[in-house]
């Protein structure tokens, strides 16, 4: 019982960059369909999921090279895609263009995926001492990421029908917000 405990404490912060960015995606893209939103969260909690089982099988013996570069990798596809946002919305404001809000595409929330779950793949490793089966740890992490993602874009589409805000202040803000998520994770594994 206190490995379930433990997991689900564990699937809760992992799944927290995932929570920030699935609420920036529906606050960035104010128009997206509901079974968007669930795909969003099901991508987060699918690649929260998969990284511990990458993690678990490569073991340690690869997890020690993964290791040195996967906080550059998520740091570097969140600037990018963050960077691109707040740019976008920059601009249009500046030349005073209208602004057409974040278009929906799959390649993006699937990047947005990868770079919020990499530092799960080190969790693999330290499920190697738990009892539970590695497939049930995974699946325990993924839903609990589903769950607190698909609530994550429920609060944000209360909060985009509340602010009726300027898409460019909210883009700028998402992009933003992302790229300090990508410095958090590159902090945390430098400092550490």
């Amino acid at each position: 019982m206190y490995e379930y405990l433990t997991l689900t404490l564990m699937g809760i912060g992992l799944s927290m960059d995932a929570l920030a960015v699935s609420i920036c995606d529906r606050l960035t893209m104010p128009n997206m369909p509901r079974k968007r939103g669930l795909f969003i969260a099901l991508v987060f909690g699918t690649f929260q999921g998969i990284m511990p089982l990458i993690g678990y099988y490569l073991g340690s013996t690869f997890m020690i090279y993964i290791q040195s570069v996967d906080h550059w990798i998520a740091f570097a596809l969140l600037l990018f895609i963050g960077g691109k946002m707040a740019v976008d919305a920059l601009l249009s404001l500046k030349n005073k263009e209208q602004f057409t809000p974040i278009e929906y595409r799959i390649d993006r929330i699937i990047v947005q995926g990868i770079a919020t779950s990499i530092d799960a793949l080190a969790v693999g490793i330290s499920l190697l001492t738990f009892t539970v089966p590695i497939w049930i740890s995974s699946a325990v992490i993924a839903v609990i990421t589903f769950i607190i993602c698909t609530l994550g874009i429920l609060f944000a589409s209360l909060l985009n029908k509340i602010l009726k805000g300027n898409p460019r202040i909210i883009t700028m803000i998402g992009g933003i917000v992302l790229i300090a998520i990508g410095v958090k994770i590159l902090l945390e594994h430098i400092i550490v």
